[in-house]
């Protein structure tokens, strides 16, 4: 389920489905996911109990790719970008403690308390400040590859597959890093992952988490150590060279967004 689609196989013009109207219900679009070869088409057109949005046309071919777990619910025209500042958000992100607020989703899982894997971010407020990682992210997978967002280009902000190209030097400062898990090391109280997702592409690294808090370290690292091991993960941090490991320090678990 995608707020967007493209109209043409190249991926160069954006249709948004709230722009959409019943007469393009059966016009088969191309997905959000440039990588993915599925058609989608306009649902809930004349829903008076939900946003229209575009699904998989019926009886072609399934989501290949990120697509098949990401619901983008809100694009990068969603937000309000005056005064973005991504470092701030990201510092947020590491040290804040977990606020009560639906508008700032975290790890979904039941595990924790909170929603089960795949499920969207709840909140509806258009044009909202981005907070949270997941409204990050969201702006990110929304954006093409040299797409920015308050004047800072999504390769930039997130490191994944496609811009794994931008990063053979490492990752260093402020990013989102779509990873999976791969092991936790119980004495430096930090838990390790692997970017990229693919293991074709040539820029392979490993990221790391390290805790100071002993509660928080031991409960997540019962969390990753159940993940199946194609889970997707998103973390945010501050990244820092330790030895060919980049490292972030992190205290609260809304850095960490599974999918």
């Amino acid at each position: 389920m995608g707020s967007f689609a493209y109209i043409n196989a190249a991926r160069t013009i954006k249709i948004y489905a709230k722009d959409c109207t019943a007469k393009n219900k059966d016009t088969p679009f191309y997905c959000w996911n440039p990588d993915c070869k599925a058609k989608v088409n306009l649902k809930a057109a004349n829903s008076i109990h939900k946003e229209p949005y575009f699904g998989l046309v019926s009886n072609t071919l399934k989501h290949t790719g990120w697509c098949k777990k990401i619901t983008l619910e809100k694009t990068s025209r969603d937000y309000d970008s005056h005064g973005f500042n991504f470092n701030k958000i990201i510092n947020n992100l590491l040290t804040e403690p977990p606020r009560t607020s639906s508008n700032t989703p975290v790890i979904n899982s039941p595990t924790l308390g909170l929603p089960a894997p795949g499920t969207p971010p709840t909140t509806t407020i258009t044009h909202s400040k981005p907070v949270s990682i997941s409204d990050l992210y969201q702006i990110c997978k929304s954006l093409m590859i040299n797409g920015d967002f308050g004047g800072i280009k999504r390769k930039i902000m997130l490191c994944d597959d496609k811009s794994n190209f931008f990063y053979t030097k490492g990752i260093l400062g402020y990013h989102l890093v779509e990873c999976t898990y791969h092991h936790y090391d119980p004495l430096k109280k930090t838990i390790y992952f692997k970017y990229p997702l693919s293991s074709t592409l040539p820029n392979q690294y490993t990221v790391g988490l390290k805790f100071y808090n002993d509660k928080l370290f031991k409960k997540l690292e019962k969390f990753f150590y159940k993940c199946p091991a194609n889970q997707i993960i998103v973390l945010a941090g501050n990244w820092k060279n330790k030895s060919g490991i980049y490292v972030t320090d992190c205290n609260s678990k809304k850095a960490i967004y599974t999918l």
